[in-house]
């Protein structure tokens, strides 16, 4: 007996219908491989890099930009002057290809982070 087929855009409703719950969203990752591009959009839609370790994790996980998730991700929230600094090193800043909203916050909070050079965003 054949397995039953739902539309693709049937499944893409469910999972945009739970695009505000990340637990059940990182389950809908388990059902299929055919779910997990649609749940990643809304997984990897906001992405914070507030510290170092933030970074460095997401480098960890994610060593080769070209097959990050980061291709997902809409809105980039960047919180340290050392992650600046380091967004040319090895290029992981590429992997946000798509991206429409840069954040940057915690600048000027001290005399250290007052002169940050952007020339690692350069063509971002």
């Amino acid at each position: 007996m054949p397995k039953p087929h739902l539309p693709q855009e049937i499944l893409d409703y469910v999972v945009d219908f739970l695009h505000d719950k990340p637990e059940a969203l990182k389950e809908c990752c388990l059902v299929s491989r055919s779910w997990v591009p649609r749940t990643r959009m809304h997984l990897f839609a906001e992405v914070d890099f507030r510290t170092e370790e933030d970074l460095e994790s997401w480098k960890k996980t994610f060593p080769d930009p070209s097959t990050s998730p980061g291709c997902y991700t809409r809105t980039l929230t960047v919180g340290s002057s050392h992650v600046v600094r380091t967004a040319g090193v090895g290029g992981w800043i590429m992997g946000f290809s798509r991206v429409v909203s840069l954040v940057l916050s915690g600048y000027g909070a001290s005399v250290n982070e007052v002169r940050i050079s952007f020339v690692p965003l350069y063509g971002f």
